[in-house]
């Protein structure tokens, strides 16, 4: 997926759910990334990286329900 700056864009739906959907691939990537570098760590270090996966998930989550509102709308 190629991201282009909103002002590029000629079609602003798109062009925002395209933004939601290269959003939510870096939340992705970070996602995998922080429970990657978790599973290495011992605590007190690991429970504050697995709090950042799981703000992340979050995050993703929310992005992933606005990408789903945009489609059926």
């Amino acid at each position: 997926m190629t991201f282009y700056p909103f002002y590029l864009l000629t079609d602003w739906h798109q062009g925002f759910e395209d933004t939601l959907l290269y959003t939510a691939g870096l939340l992705d990537s970070a996602s995998a990334t922080a429970l990657d570098c978790g599973e290495q760590l011992a605590s007190p270090e690991r429970a504050k990286i697995l709090a950042v996966w799981h703000l992340l998930e979050i995050a993703k989550t929310t992005v992933d329900c606005s990408i789903e509102c945009l489609k059926h709308n």
